[in-house]
C-alpha cells in the first residue's frame, strides 16, 4: 500500500518550483550569490632592501580600481592586510597597469612574504590565485673577501669594478676600502654603461672613516635600482700622489650571488667617461663596495 504523502510528492515539487521561480534560489536555498572574481595581477616582484621591501607588479587587463597589499612573517602566521601603502600606478599604451610600493619599517633579516590582489568595478582577484613572493630585509655587502694585491697612487680617475647582476637589487651605500695612510675624500659612482655611462647614484667617502683594511661606506641620498642581466661599473675617484689604493694586479675579491665582477674598470681624467676594462673574474681596483 502506497503511503498518501509518497502520492502526493509530485504536487509538492511543482509548488517548491513555482516558489524557486517567483522567488529565486538563493532566497529559497540560502545561497548566496556568486562573485565574479578578476585576474589576478602578475610579475610580481619583492627587491629587498634596508628594513624595507619594493614591490613591483603588472595588471594586464589595465582595469583595476584599487590593488591591496598582503604579507606575513617567517613565523608561519596568516596573511594580513598592510594598512595605507603608497601605491603608484602606471598605464602604458597597451592599456596595462604596472604597480609599484615600497613596504618600509620591516625587521631586518626577516622573511617577509607577499601577495597583491586587484578589485575592478565588479569584482575582486582570489587571494589564492595571485603569485606569492618573499624578500629578506637588510644591509648585505656584495663583496664579502678581499685579497689585495700591492698599493699605488700614480693615476688620477674614476678607478673599480664591472658587475655582472643575476638578480634585481636595490643599492644602499658605496664603500671604498680604507688603505694605510689614508686622509683624503674619495667620490664614488654607479655607472650604466648601457645609458650612455650615465651616472645613476654618487657619494663622498671621507677617510680613513673606519679601520685599514675594511670597508668605509657613506650611504646614497636615493637608493639606486639595478636590474638581473645588466652590467654597471663601480668607481672610486683616485688622484695622482693621492691616496693609496690597491691595484688590479694581485687583487682578487669574493662576492654575494647576486652578481659577478667581470673585471676591473678605469676611466682617466685626461679622457673622463671612456671606461676601460682591465683583468678577469673577480679582479678589481680599489677595491669598491656596495651593499644592498
Amino acid at each position: 500500500m502506497i503511503d498518501s504523502f509518497v502520492l502526493l510528492t509530485p504536487l509538492l515539487m511543482l509548488g517548491v518550483i513555482a516558489l524557486v521561480r517567483f522567488v529565486g534560489c538563493n532566497q529559497v536555498f540560502g545561497i548566496d550569490p556568486t562573485v565574479q572574481t578578476a585576474p589576478p595581477p602578475t610579475n610580481l616582484k619583492a627587491v629587498a632592501g634596508d628594513q624595507r621591501v619594493d614591490l613591483t607588479w603588472d595588471y594586464e587587463h589595465g582595469d583595476a580600481t584599487k590593488f591591496e597589499i598582503w604579507y606575513h612573517d617567517n613565523t608561519g602566521s596568516l596573511y594580513v592586510l598592510y594598512p595605507s601603502p603608497e601605491i603608484h600606478i602606471e598605464t602604458t599604451q597597451g592599456q596595462v597597469q604596472h604597480g609599484r610600493t615600497s613596504i618600509p619599517n620591516l625587521t631586518n633579516g626577516t622573511t617577509y612574504f607577499f601577495k597583491v590582489t586587484a578589485y575592478t568595478a565588479q569584482s575582486s582577484s582570489s587571494l589564492n590565485d595571485s603569485v606569492e613572493v618573499f624578500a629578506t630585509p637588510g644591509v648585505t655587502a656584495f663583496v664579502t673577501l678581499v685579497m689585495a694585491g700591492s698599493p699605488r697612487n700614480n693615476f688620477s680617475g674614476w678607478v673599480g669594478m664591472a658587475v655582472q647582476m643575476y638578480g634585481d637589487a636595490l643599492v644602499t651605500q658605496l664603500g671604498r676600502l680604507v688603505v694605510a695612510n689614508n686622509t683624503r675624500p674619495h667620490a664614488l659612482r654607479i655607472v650604466d654603461p648601457a645609458q650612455g655611462n650615465t651616472v645613476l647614484g654618487t657619494v663622498t667617502v671621507n677617510m680613513p672613516a673606519g679601520p685599514i683594511g675594511e670597508f668605509a661606506y657613506q650611504p646614497l641620498p636615493q637608493a639606486v635600482a639595478l636590474q638581473a642581466f645588466r652590467i654597471y661599473y663601480f668607481l672610486t675617484h683616485e688622484d695622482n700622489l693621492g691616496d693609496l689604493f690597491h691595484d688590479i694586479l694581485g687583487t682578487s675579491v669574493t662576492t654575494t650571488a647576486i652578481g659577478s665582477i667581470l673585471s676591473g674598470v678605469y676611466s682617466d681624467d685626461v679622457a673622463p667617461d671612456t671606461y676601460m676594462l682591465v683583468g678577469s673574474n673577480n679582479q678589481t681596483y680599489g677595491p669598491v663596495n656596495f651593499t644592498y
